[in-house]
């Protein structure tokens, strides 16, 4: 279901070829180097990492393409076994609070057109409040499988998958990425 001994990579090379880019930028311009000489540029190096990080994707599902059920099917299961562990559910719920607080105006401004209806009932707003609940939950499973996230959500998985748990410095930076989604 999940190849927890992939290495995904997709992240330090774009890391590593944008700051070989920026010192030869750097050199460019001091005039020590031609920047004919080089025949790439940030989109190129952007455009190939997004790629490198679909294939890895991919590649950690055992999928053949990203419309691959495997990749729905594995998704699901490592994000069952990641709810298993205290620290990473804690994290969960945390993010879910975070994005309740910053989306409160959006859905209060809904809760405000949905009253205008004639025939507006608690039930109806019971339901309101739990699609947005699940549309925040939609958007934590499918940020966690992001490519600005991904690199890290594998080093916590792989870690769950294998020891049962999870080192509490890799759930920081997750969460601190989550804390800067803004809406």
């Amino acid at each position: 279901m999940y190849n927890t001994n992939f290495e995904v990579k997709y992240y330090s090379i774009q890391d590593e070829l944008v700051l070989k880019l920026k010192d030869i930028g750097d050199k460019i311009g001091d005039k020590d180097i031609d920047d004919e000489e080089y025949d790439y540029n940030i989109d190129d190096v952007l455009d190939i990492c997004d790629k490198l990080y679909r294939d890895e994707l991919m590649s950690v599902f055992y999928a053949d393409d990203l419309m691959d059920d495997k990749i729905d099917n594995g998704m699901k299961y490592v994000l069952e076994k990641m709810l298993e562990n205290n620290d990473f559910k804690l994290m969960a719920d945390e993010v879910k609070e975070h994005l309740k607080r910053h989306t409160l105006m959006e859905e209060h401004t809904l809760m405000e057109e949905h009253t205008l209806m004639e025939e507006h009932t608690l039930m109806e707003e019971h339901t309101l409040m739990e699609e947005h609940e699940k549309y925040l939950e939609t958007v934590i499973i499918l940020s966690l499988f992001s490519k600005d996230s991904f690199y890290l959500f594998h080093k916590c998985i792989c870690q769950q998958l294998t020891l049962g748990t999870i080192e509490s410095d890799l759930l920081v930076p997750l969460k601190e990425y989550f804390m800067q989604i803004k809406f």
